[in-house]
């Protein structure tokens, strides 16, 4: 089985250990210590995860994020640990992986460049993320684009020599009106949707969902730091009993090509 691991660098302090975020090191300190976290972890691994999520979430849609390496390094960290990425495991496919930058807006606008740049100065990059956590009520306030928006985006990002890999599939119910079953349809359509997209943009190589079953969704479960806890959000593919949803066929259906 191939394995995607995530994330080698992620700079929100919520999930950074308190020695590092209040350890009070020097830049320098700072370089030492990404450098050696990703050569350890790709020694290790090595031959065994194909793919990494080297940078998540480094964007705004102004730009570059505030975050702690971005705040005690500089935008310059994600060109770093791409290349400590390639040093330690040639083999490995690179990627970056953002939320809200599947169609084209101000925030992929900021990837996009990004990526020509790395690609036009030699930076080790194969892939980039598109997360797909639909109707997230943190951010995402317009609804689920168009097949079409979608399948655009990821082909201007192919064009750059980059594949596409949907890393964080689901679809929050928990604001959606009508009945539960009209709900799961809708919930289906969006799964086979953008499981076309994927399918049709002919750059993208993977669809991850992220969870398996509703009973155990960040959207769902409450004892962990930045999930929702809201039970009627129902954002995967099996719901609490292990039952497959309309979704669960929709993918199916999708990937027989139907």
């Amino acid at each position: 089985m191939s394995v995607q691991a995530h994330h080698l660098v992620w700079g929100y302090d919520l999930f950074l250990p308190e020695w590092l975020v209040k350890g009070n090191y020097s830049r320098d300190d700072l370089l030492a210590i990404l450098h050696e976290n990703i050569q350890t972890i790709l020694d290790h691994y090595k031959g065994r995860v194909s793919e990494y999520v080297v940078v998540n979430e480094a964007f705004t849609p102004s730009g570059y994020g505030q975050n702690f390496w971005y705040n005690n390094i500089g935008p310059e960290y994600i060109e770093m640990a791409f290349r400590w990425a390639r040093e330690a495991d040639p083999n490995a496919i690179l990627i970056y992986s953002d939320f809200d930058a599947e169609v084209i807006n101000d925030k992929s606008n900021q990837i996009y460049e990004m990526v020509r740049d790395f690609k036009a100065r030699g930076v080790p990059i194969d892939g980039i993320g598109m997360q797909m956590h639909w109707l997230n009520p943190a951010y995402q306030t317009k609804g689920v684009p168009s097949k079409q928006e979608v399948v655009a985006n990821m082909k201007r990002f192919g064009e750059l020599g980059v594949k596409i890999y949907v890393t964080e599939f689901d679809v929050n119910l928990a604001h959606v009106q009508g009945t539960q079953q009209q709900r799961r349809d809708y919930e289906a359509r969006v799964y086979k949707d953008m499981l076309d997209a994927c399918l049709e943009s002919g750059v993208c190589t993977s669809f991850s969902i992220f969870g398996f079953t509703d009973a155990m969704s960040w959207y769902t479960i409450s004892s962990c730091p930045g999930c929702f806890g809201d039970p009627n959000a129902e954002p995967l593919i099996f719901d609490k009993d292990y039952k497959p949803k309309p979704a669960y066929f929709a993918v199916r259906d999708a990937l027989l090509g139907k």
